[in-house]
């Protein structure tokens, strides 16, 4: 399919600032038969994919790739152990910027881990998952407040959170603008907003170019950059408090991956190896043993070599990954 041929499904805008994007393509995936492009903003310097896949490619896509194993694990033992260091992190970072615990709403909540960390903690937490059976069944599993579908059927109070979180969700999605303004909704004042995405000005993101590990076409149909993200923020009512560009679990595999990538492996090889058998795209790793070996023969150089530019693209505020907290301005 030619995306030039293509008719705009309404989505060929900035996911940041909602002008149009432009048409020179920054790089083309072809994804079971269909050519998708990443296409940039001129103002932010963030991009979306082109054609926007519709919903019933969406939900064909991620059917092909599941999240998830019926007990919820998606990596190794080892990885998964990772994982959860990663979360409790992420808590300790909401309680000091929220100075208390209150009631959390974590949108895409995925597998629910993130809800039931916070809710040993102290919190009174909700969560919001796409897809509607999923939602049930993570609710059913862990008796957790877990809602599905558009974001009408929520039905949560206005003003009824104290936080609000979005961890790798904005770029999934076909309107974040509106999801930001329905947070804020959600929000008391003074509420706080949490939102992590890949960030395509990052170093990562430069030396990476097509090869970069977070460049998830079709699957991300936004690609945020920090100045980008921050502005769309700042539009729907909120004021800034941090921007965050250290995150060890995003940015450092994110490095190591993309390192392995550039090497001339084939694209995420190391990232699919880690999954459950049952998650892996294709579902097996037949007749790659080799290219498995050899990135694990890599990793002694591409691992502290990431390490080095992770603490090194943070320090110059362009990591891989941004997550930037904002507090609700009153009306």
């Amino acid at each position: 399919m030619n995306p030039a041929a293509e008719t705009d499904r309404g989505g060929a805008t900035c996911g940041a600032c909602g002008i149009p994007l432009g048409a020179r393509p920054l790089a083309r995936f072809e994804v079971q038969g269909v050519l998708y492009e990443v296409r940039p903003c001129a103002r932010c310097g963030g991009g979306g994919t082109f054609p926007v896949p519709s919903p019933g490619d969406l939900g064909r896509f991620y059917g092909f790739r599941s999240y998830r194993a019926d007990d919820g694990a998606r990596f190794n033992a080892l990885v998964e152990g990772m994982v959860g260091w990663a979360r409790g992190a992420r808590r300790r970072r909401i309680e000091r910027l929220a100075g208390r615990r209150g009631r959390l709403l974590d949108v895409g909540c995925g597998r629910g881990l993130f809800l039931r960390r916070m809710r040993r903690a102290g919190w009174d937490v909700a969560g919001v998952e796409a897809d509607a059976e999923v939602a049930r069944a993570i609710s059913e599993a862990h008796g957790l407040d877990v809602r599905g579908g558009d974001p009408d059927g929520w039905d949560f109070p206005d003003g009824s959170f104290d936080a609000v979180t979005f961890h790798h969700v904005l770029e999934h999605v076909s309107r974040p603008a509106d999801l930001i303004v329905r947070a804020r909704r959600l929000l008391r004042d003074g509420g706080l907003l949490v939102a992590a995405v890949p960030n395509r000005d990052s170093l990562q993101a430069a030396f990476g170019r097509a090869s970069w590990f977070h460049l998830d076409v079709p699957f991300h149909l936004h690609h945020f950059t920090a100045s980008g993200l921050t502005g769309l923020l700042e539009r729907s009512g909120f004021r800034i408090v941090r921007e965050r560009h250290f995150d060890l679990e995003q940015n450092l595999f994110g490095w190591i991956q993309t390192l392995l990538n550039r090497c001339g492996l084939p694209r995420n090889l190391l990232f699919d190896f880690l999954k459950r058998p049952s998650l892996r795209d294709g579902g097996s790793l037949e007749g790659r043993g080799r290219k498995i070996a050899a990135s694990f023969a890599l990793l002694p150089l591409v691992l502290p070599a990431g390490a080095v530019l992770t603490l090194l693209e943070a320090a110059g505020g362009r990591g891989g990954t941004v997550e930037i907290a904002a507090v609700k301005e009153g009306a």
